[in-house]
């Protein structure tokens, strides 16, 4: 199925949304530090980031804008998870982070509802990719490999 980048400063909710999505057959990659999951990300093709808002040495909105100029000009859909970005304290980095996401969970989160968040996201990279082969059709650039049958 999916490659999915989880990152979270609390190693049990790392453990839980791990074992949880590696059931659903998804390949998961947890990091507690966002400087190790920058540092390790161009090593790896992720379909999805699910990452924590509020972390220790980098916040979620840094963590987020480095990572789409790492891989700008692609698109890879993020959900962002906050049990604390909700208060008054951090209501400007909640705003910032809601710019540049796709989707934004409040801890703790149900199974089902992470589920059917991590379902429809991919949903999003699946079709975002349909659209640019579409495009590149619509403009010639695309090569397709099925042949002519005689």
């Amino acid at each position: 199925m999916a490659h999915i980048l989880i990152l979270d400063d609390v190693p049990e909710i790392l453990d839980t949304m791990g074992t949880f999505l590696s059931a659903y057959e998804h390949t998961v990659s947890v990091f507690t530090d966002p400087r190790r999951a920058l540092d390790n990300f161009p090593l790896s093709h992720f379909d999805l980031i699910i990452t924590d808002a509020l972390m220790p040495h980098i916040n979620g909105d840094e963590f987020i804008c480095r990572l789409n100029e790492m891989i700008a000009p692609k698109r890879i859909p993020i959900i962002v998870l906050s049990g604390g970005a909700t208060d008054n304290k951090n209501k400007s980095l909640l705003n910032n982070i809601l710019k540049n996401v796709d989707f934004f969970l409040t801890k703790p989160v149900a199974p089902d509802q992470l589920l059917d968040t991590v379902n429809r996201a991919l949903a999003l990279q699946t079709q975002s990719t349909k659209d640019k082969q579409f495009e590149a059709v619509r403009l010639g650039l695309y090569k397709s490999n099925a042949r002519r049958v005689l």
